[in-house]
């Protein structure tokens, strides 16, 4: 009898514990209520799945149209076909380091920013000739503006003119990758440059730099008067959204949780609100923006920040009501949702070509579009 006892009590205990698992596999299949296990039956892994080190820092992604290129103190790069994993790029010089990389497309060419490990001295612009597999030449700026110990802090293409941004608090541009002259500003800079956009329709350039923004031409900038911060903590990144708005929308974030935006049309700034926009009881350290659908009519903005993960501006909208309700991804992704993201990138194309976001101590991730969402793992 006590045989006959045990038995029926384990049968009955497995029939429970069928039933519990099951129910707690059905309560899963959410994507809000858990994206790891709606990941899981939807065979799509959460965990590393290219051979990127998941604790080293990322500051940029670009691409070529053939392979991505990460900085991350070495140089990466795997195919966009996914036929091949990360690999590193030797660097030009033993012991430099790259800490800022673009894709300039009137050359053709990856360009890159090193500094040496040691002594912390920058070593001046690289470009690699042919592509990921062959060497690094150094880029000798024609007019002589640009030095071999320069260091920079942001390489970026903007309307076909490539900016070089300085830890000396400089900006330099080129039409060519060979002749860089100075982006000559109004007053003296007490911060360097953060970010760099531009309205592709017209002339005009925006810089975020310290407190302040400074519009213009590539040539000389002025700064904007009625977008000086007094209080709080500086810009860090600008960004102009052409679809938004008959003329377009410059977007401006701050590291005191406020957001801004530019009406080009009516030449008017806007804020997110009087108050921060705050998470965990602290305010948000917003960082750089990413238009997810530039050539839509309306498009979602994401903007990351430093410990936070990123944020949802539907149709671009920062009315703090609505930033604070779209935090993202989900609490579950740990290492991004508490992330310091840097900046992100997505390849000009198709609405749902996947987005990189780049981290602080947590690798790289990548977020493909499944399902109506946008699903992240580590690469």
């Amino acid at each position: 009898m006590m045989r006959n006892t045990v038995t029926h009590v384990s049968w009955k205990a497995g029939i429970l514990i069928l039933v519990f698992f099951s129910l707690f596999l059905g309560a899963c299949t959410d994507f809000d209520l858990d994206p790891i296990f709606w990941t899981l039956a939807n065979e799509v892994a959460l965990e590393d799945d290219k051979g990127f080190e998941d604790s080293v820092t990322v500051f940029r992604v670009v691409s070529d149209g053939a392979n991505y290129y990460a900085a991350a103190n070495q140089v990466y790069y795997r195919p966009e076909d996914e036929s091949a994993d990360w690999q590193g790029v030797d660097p030009p010089e033993p012991g430099a380091l790259c800490n800022t990389i673009e894709y300039y497309s009137i050359t053709s060419n990856i360009v890159a920013g090193f500094y040496d490990s040691l002594s912390g001295d920058g070593l001046g612009l690289w470009k690699l000739l042919d592509g990921a597999t062959s060497s690094w030449q150094q880029v000798s700026d024609v007019q002589g503006n640009l030095t071999n110990t320069d260091r920079y802090v942001l390489i970026k293409e903007v309307n076909n003119k490539l900016f070089i941004a300085t830890d000396s608090k400089s900006l330099f541009y080129s039409s060519d990758q060979d002749n860089f002259y100075p982006v000559i500003f109004d007053e003296t800079l007490n911060f360097a440059v953060t970010d760099i956009t531009g309205d592709p329709a017209g002339p005009t350039y925006y810089v975020a730099t310290g407190y302040k923004i400074f519009t213009g031409t590539a040539a000389s900038v002025t700064r904007d008067n009625d977008a000086v911060l007094d209080t709080g903590a500086p810009y860090a990144g600008i960004y102009f959204a052409g679809q938004k708005g008959a003329s377009g929308t410059v977007y401006a974030s701050s590291r005191d949780g406020i957001l801004y935006t530019y009406d080009v049309a009516a030449t008017a700034w806007a804020t997110s609100g009087v108050d921060s926009i705050e998470a965990d009881g602290d305010t948000v350290p917003f960082t750089q923006f990413l238009e997810i659908d530039p050539a839509g009519s309306t498009s979602d903005i994401f903007v990351g920040t430093a410990g936070y993960g990123y944020y949802v501006l539907p149709a671009g909208d920062i009315t703090a009501s609505v930033v604070v309700t779209n935090r993202s991804p989900n609490y579950n992704i740990s290492e991004m949702y508490k992330g310091v993201i840097l900046s992100f990138y997505k390849e000009p194309g198709a609405a749902d070509n996947p987005i990189f976001a780049c981290t602080v101590g947590s690798g790289l991730w990548r977020a493909d579009y499944l399902a109506g969402a946008w699903v992240w793992k580590q690469e």
